[in-house]
């Protein structure tokens, strides 16, 4: 699982500790599930404000 993972957006540095992932270019909500290695739902259930069809570069997710 990712402890830690950081992403530049223009000048903006967005970090992502432990339990967060930080939504890159071309992730989906099942590609981030994956990665993490939660279920789609489990990663829905805790992110349910989410849109999976406007998520953001640089959005943080809850992976824990």
């Amino acid at each position: 699982m990712l402890a830690e993972a950081i992403f530049e957006q223009g000048l903006k540095v967005v970090t992502a500790g432990a339990g967060e992932y930080v939504v890159a270019k071309g992730d989906t909500l099942g590609g981030i599930a994956r990665k993490v290695g939660v279920s789609l739902k489990v990663l829905q259930e805790l992110n349910p404000t989410v849109n999976a069809n406007k998520m953001q570069i640089g959005q943080k997710l809850k992976t824990k």
